[in-house]
């Protein structure tokens, strides 16, 4: 009998304080077997990081919590990583993590975050998906105009992201941060 990779949702969101990089960022992933087996919710505020790569870390520390090689979906509102995974982490590993820009090679902007991510990647299956949260759409709404492959996953599972989209939107650790940034 041959066992299967464990199958995994990971919602990933964060919340930057742009204003006062002292404050830093909240970071906060959601780790879910499709099975409905194993549940994980994660947050934490990172001193001093902001923006892209506070979106990278809750993906990282997402994938990293995960003990054993699985197939994750990845659904992140951070088009930065999505767009990383799907299109430019080959090129970059494959041009030793250098960019060419007018000719000149720069570093990859966060590259240890990127081949902390890469090594995650050689360990996992790892599908990405955006998640957009729109004040006028529904989570519900949501799932169901993503693509084929997520509404595989199931009913259950998509009742339970959507349960826990909503949770995720109404966190008070978001909130209380969001105050703090104003």
């Amino acid at each position: 009998m041959v066992a299967t990779a464990p199958h995994y949702l990971l919602l990933t969101e964060t919340q930057s304080c742009n204003e006062n990089l002292e404050l830093g960022g909240f970071w906060r992933f959601v780790l879910q077997q499709v099975d409905g087996t194993e549940h994980l919710d994660v947050s934490d505020t990172e001193p001093g990081v902001n923006g892209e790569r506070l979106q990278l870390l809750a993906a990282i520390r997402g994938l990293e919590a995960i003990g054993q090689p699985s197939r994750v979906n990845l659904v992140t509102s951070s088009a930065y990583v999505n767009r990383g995974i799907r299109r430019d982490l080959a090129s970059w590993r494959e041009s030793n993590w250098t960019w060419d820009r007018f000719g000149e090679l720069h570093d990859i902007k966060h590259r240890s975050l990127w081949q902390r991510l890469d090594r995650a990647m050689q360990f996992h299956s790892i599908q990405c998906r955006s998640w957009r949260m729109n004040a006028f759409q529904s989570p519900r709404a949501i799932a169901a105009n993503s693509n084929q492959r997520f509404r595989r996953l199931g009913r259950n599972v998509l009742d339970s992201w959507v349960q826990t989209a909503r949770k995720m939107r109404h966190r008070n650790t978001i909130e209380s941060l969001t105050a703090q940034c104003s």
